[in-house]
Protein backbone atom coordinates (compact mmCIF):
# COMPACT_ATOMS: atom_id res chain seq x y z
CA UNK A 1 0.00 0.00 0.00
CA UNK A 2 2.85 2.69 1.11
CA UNK A 3 4.50 1.83 -2.37
CA UNK A 4 1.25 2.32 -4.36
CA UNK A 5 0.60 5.67 -2.35
CA UNK A 6 4.32 6.95 -2.95
CA UNK A 7 3.98 6.23 -6.93
CA UNK A 8 0.59 7.91 -6.96
CA UNK A 9 1.81 11.21 -5.95
CA UNK A 10 5.53 10.88 -7.54
CA UNK A 11 4.37 13.26 -10.31
CA UNK A 12 2.57 15.45 -8.14
CA UNK A 13 5.02 17.03 -5.55
CA UNK A 14 8.63 18.12 -5.36
CA UNK A 15 9.53 16.70 -1.92
CA UNK A 16 7.26 13.57 -0.14
CA UNK A 17 8.00 13.01 3.53
CA UNK A 18 6.93 9.99 5.33
CA UNK A 19 6.98 9.13 9.10
CA UNK A 20 7.29 6.41 10.85
CA UNK A 21 8.43 3.09 10.04
CA UNK A 22 12.06 3.35 10.57
CA UNK A 23 12.79 1.84 13.65
CA UNK A 24 13.97 -2.29 14.16
CA UNK A 25 10.86 -3.79 14.59
CA UNK A 26 9.61 -6.55 11.87
CA UNK A 27 6.44 -3.66 11.50
CA UNK A 28 8.46 -1.58 10.03
CA UNK A 29 8.94 -1.72 6.63
CA UNK A 30 9.18 1.65 5.33
CA UNK A 31 13.03 1.22 4.65
CA UNK A 32 12.24 -1.79 3.19
CA UNK A 33 9.53 -0.71 0.58
CA UNK A 34 10.69 2.95 0.13
CA UNK A 35 15.07 1.95 -0.47
CA UNK A 36 14.67 -0.02 -3.84
CA UNK A 37 12.63 3.12 -5.61
CA UNK A 38 14.92 5.23 -4.91
CA UNK A 39 17.71 6.40 -7.86
CA UNK A 40 19.97 8.74 -5.95
CA UNK A 41 20.33 8.47 -2.82
CA UNK A 42 21.64 11.28 -0.26
CA UNK A 43 23.02 9.31 3.00
CA UNK A 44 24.56 12.59 4.13
CA UNK A 45 21.62 14.67 6.04
CA UNK A 46 20.42 11.39 7.63
CA UNK A 47 23.46 10.21 8.99
CA UNK A 48 24.18 13.87 10.47
CA UNK A 49 21.37 14.29 11.68
CA UNK A 50 21.42 10.72 13.79
CA UNK A 51 25.01 12.04 15.32
CA UNK A 52 23.95 15.30 15.90
CA UNK A 53 20.96 14.24 17.97
CA UNK A 54 21.88 10.52 18.98
CA UNK A 55 25.13 12.38 21.35
CA UNK A 56 21.66 13.55 23.13
CA UNK A 57 19.81 11.07 23.03
CA UNK A 58 21.09 7.58 21.93
CA UNK A 59 17.83 5.83 20.81
CA UNK A 60 18.00 8.51 17.61
CA UNK A 61 20.48 6.13 16.58
CA UNK A 62 18.35 3.37 16.50
CA UNK A 63 16.97 5.24 13.17
CA UNK A 64 17.08 3.69 9.71
CA UNK A 65 15.67 7.38 8.16
CA UNK A 66 16.90 7.77 4.91
CA UNK A 67 16.36 10.10 2.12
CA UNK A 68 16.91 10.20 -1.89
CA UNK A 69 15.31 11.17 -5.24
CA UNK A 70 12.85 9.31 -7.42
CA UNK A 71 12.44 11.47 -10.74
CA UNK A 72 12.49 14.98 -9.30
CA UNK A 73 10.60 13.79 -6.47
CA UNK A 74 12.82 13.94 -3.20
CA UNK A 75 12.11 11.31 -0.89
CA UNK A 76 12.57 11.45 3.09
CA UNK A 77 11.83 9.03 5.49
CA UNK A 78 11.76 10.04 9.20
CA UNK A 79 10.74 8.09 12.00
CA UNK A 80 7.48 8.62 13.95
CA UNK A 81 8.12 10.47 16.60
CA UNK A 82 6.86 14.17 16.58
CA UNK A 83 10.03 15.25 18.51
CA UNK A 84 12.65 13.17 15.89
CA UNK A 85 10.47 14.64 12.86
CA UNK A 86 10.87 18.46 14.45
CA UNK A 87 14.63 17.10 14.81
CA UNK A 88 15.21 16.11 11.04
CA UNK A 89 13.07 18.72 9.49
CA UNK A 90 15.06 21.57 11.45
CA UNK A 91 18.24 20.20 9.49
CA UNK A 92 16.33 18.60 6.33
CA UNK A 93 15.03 22.68 5.91
CA UNK A 94 18.44 23.94 5.88
CA UNK A 95 19.39 22.22 2.46
CA UNK A 96 15.99 22.14 1.26
CA UNK A 97 16.05 24.60 -0.96
CA UNK A 98 18.99 23.59 -2.31
CA UNK A 99 18.11 19.89 -3.00
CA UNK A 100 14.96 20.94 -5.25
CA UNK A 101 17.21 23.28 -7.32
CA UNK A 102 19.62 20.35 -8.23
CA UNK A 103 17.56 17.76 -8.68
CA UNK A 104 15.86 20.31 -11.49
CA UNK A 105 19.37 20.45 -12.92
CA UNK A 106 20.20 24.14 -11.63
CA UNK A 107 23.44 24.87 -11.29
CA UNK A 108 23.40 27.68 -8.89
CA UNK A 109 26.36 27.51 -6.98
Amino acid sequence: MLKNTLEKYLQDFDVIITTGGTGVSKKDITIETISPMLEKRVPGIMEMVRIKYGEQNPNALLSRSIAGTIGNTLIFCLPGSPKAVREYMTEIFTVLEHMIIMTYGFDNH
